[in-house]
């Protein structure tokens, strides 16, 4: 799986849509979205779920799996602002939309 992401650029996606972290950051964007996926991938449905791809992927030389501490920061981090929407039926709505992730889902539907 490591290889496909790599064939289709998908840190660099993932740089150009999202930006680059802090230079003391262990993790980039990338790494972060990646072990979600691989979360997912195992059948995982909650964040602590990543000690079971932690200790499976412990000694893999290219995969980067962060804890679901930094999972949680992160994705604190990339929060935009939130704003109310109303419907014509009155029902009030949340909405927290990140541009540069819309953006990111779209091409790499393309790219892949």
């Amino acid at each position: 799986m490591e290889s496909d992401f790599k064939k289709i650029g998908f840190t660099d996606l993932i740089t150009s849509y999202l930006g680059v972290r802090s230079l003391t950051a262990v993790y980039s964007y990338s790494d972060i979205i990646k072990t979600i996926f691989y979360i997912h991938a195992i059948g995982g449905d909650v964040l602590d779920d990543v000690k079971i791809l932690q200790e499976q992927l412990k000694d893999h030389p290219d995969m980067a799996v962060c804890s679901a501490d930094t999972i949680e920061y992160v994705t604190q981090e990339l929060k935009q602002s939130s704003r109310l929407v109303v419907t014509d039926k009155k029902v009030t709505h949340t909405i927290n939309e990140h541009a540069g992730f819309n953006q990111l889902l779209t091409a790499m539907c393309k790219r892949s």
